[in-house]
């Protein structure tokens, strides 16, 4: 009787509420305002039927033995699953720490062959170091010879020019 009741009650609330728009409404408005209202009320309606429906068929079955037990066993298995993705998330993150062990033992083998390389680069580098500043030495000593030669032969050219004047033919020959 309750349910005749409550859906009466619905109906003639959705009926009360489309007679007091159409009252609201002037004669010039558009219509188009009142059939989205109404469009809006039937959906309502729609969803009322569902949830009663749905009420209903869940008060009838309540009672069952095997209804009661699905309602224990549900969460059981809900926690199962639970369980399991907890394993299977845990099988992943092993997985992906023995990658990650794998790829930093490569990369530590590969961080000693660079730093043995760089020991090698760098000892290679004094040496060069060491043979340009010998060179640099040498080129220096060149250089001070080149420039005490050229101070002897201005020498030279200056002590020979006086006797040039006296024997220009002498020097010619020679």
């Amino acid at each position: 009787m309750t349910r005749l009741w409550l859906k009466l009650l619905v109906n003639f609330s959705e009926f009360a509420v489309i007679i007091w728009h159409k009252k609201s409404f002037s004669v010039g408005e558009p219509k188009s305002w009142i059939s989205h209202n109404l469009k809006k009320l039937l959906i309502k309606r729609a969803g009322i039927k569902i949830i009663q429906r749905n009420v209903r068929k869940w008060c009838a079955l309540r009672g069952w033995n095997w209804f009661k037990l699905l309602g224990r066993v549900r969460p059981l298995i809900k926690e199962n699953q639970e369980r399991e993705d907890s394993f299977a998330e845990l099988e992943n993150i092993n997985k992906n720490y023995s990658r990650l062990e794998a790829d930093f033992a490569r990369e530590e083998k590969r961080r000693k062959e660079l730093e043995a390389e760089t020991e090698r680069l760098k000892a290679e580098r004094q040496q060069l170091e060491m043979a340009l500043t010998r060179e640099r030495d040498r080129y220096a000593e060149a250089e001070t010879h080149v420039k005490r030669t050229d101070g002897q032969k201005a020498e030279l050219e200056r002590q020979v020019e006086p006797i040039k004047k006296f024997f220009p033919n002498l020097i010619s020959k020679i």
